[in-house]
């Protein structure tokens, strides 16, 4: 009997263990292990830039103080992360949060902040609130550009007369609207869509290779996609243009396809392949961690060295999110 009971402990034991083992950490236990790896990297401006983008991205769901506590790593112009950081909450509609975490940087940066602010609220119809925010900004190229933008959702809105009134107080010449402008504005033209990418220059060949990629992976065709990109003779282009290509396909769903093409990334003579592999590795980390955050830990973890890794964890943070 005593035998058995030991027998049934053990079993316990040893089942809580790999139930332990396979549980999913949480985000935040995700980003800590990321800071950590990420401190371990020797060199100087590589590790920065892993911690400026572990900052970003912990602002990205919400852990501002990890992410401002993060930033304060970084050894050199930490405060553009922290201005990055604000311009995050921005993008949320976060307006105070962005003007506070806004508030230890310098005054030229905090009116950068309030640019952003004041063009989000034109974006979003409200003028009042961004010729407000462009009055408490100094004078400089920051509110021209504000007042700019007030201007052209003025005159999306049909309103002419405060659109006049703003655009008096635009002293910038390349910022000031020919007539023709003004009508195309006021006719109805919405400033707040982007426009198209201009057409290719006379003589410049309509598609590259990796445009040629793109079309082959959006119709699922992994393998001639990275086919089309291997035919650039410059060995450099090829490793880069593998590691869009693999955070493309991330971007699109086809995990298989991004890790397939991230394999294929380390071309003979392109020397700075492991540089263009890293900017991968968040996508893939992402829709790895959304569909099995314990594998995709484990592959996180298994990248060679703390670059790669921290990289990784940096998806695999943000995707561990989203799967909550």
């Amino acid at each position: 009997m005593r035998v058995q009971v030991l027998w049934m402990w053990a079993t316990l034991f040893v089942s809580f263990g790999v139930a332990a083992q396979s549980a999913p950490l949480t985000s935040g236990q995700v980003f800590a292990e990321a800071v950590t790896s990420a401190r371990a990297i020797n060199d100087s401006s590589e590790r920065d830039f892993v911690l400026s983008q572990l900052a970003e991205a912990q602002a990205r769901v919400g852990a501002l103080s990890e992410a401002i506590s993060t930033a304060a790593l970084v050894s050199k112009n930490s405060d553009s992360v922290v201005e990055k950081i604000a311009n995050i909450e921005v993008h949320r509609g976060r307006f105070d949060s962005a003007l506070e975490i806004a508030g230890q940087l310098t005054p030229l940066q905090q009116d950068s902040v309030r640019r952003e602010i004041g063009i989000e609220q034109a974006r979003r119809g409200d003028t009042k609130g961004a010729t407000k925010t462009a009055d408490a900004m100094l004078d400089g190229n920051d509110k021209q550009q504000l007042l700019y933008f007030i201007e052209l959702e003025l005159l999306r809105q049909g309103d002419r007369i405060d659109a006049e009134k703003l655009a008096s107080r635009i002293s910038d010449p390349t910022l000031k609207l020919s007539a023709e402008e003004e009508s195309k504005f006021a006719s109805g033209y919405d400033w707040r869509i982007p426009a198209p990418p201009p057409p290719p220059l006379k003589g410049e060949s309509v598609r590259s290779d990796y445009s040629e990629a793109l079309i082959e992976l959006r119709a699922g065709k992994v393998r001639e996609a990275i086919r089309c990109v291997q035919t650039n003779e410059n060995p450099a282009d090829v490793s880069s243009h593998l590691a869009r290509l693999a955070s493309a396909a991330a971007e699109m769903g086809n995990l298989e396809g991004a890790l397939a093409i991230a394999a294929k990334t380390k071309v003979t003579g392109a020397e700075y392949e492991e540089g263009y592999l890293v900017e991968a590795l968040p996508s893939i980390g992402k829709l790895w961690a959304e569909r099995d955050p314990v594998k995709a830990l484990q592959w996180a973890r298994q990248r060679p060295d703390a670059y790669q890794q921290s990289m990784a964890l940096i998806g695999v943070a943000e995707g561990s999110v989203t799967t909550k």
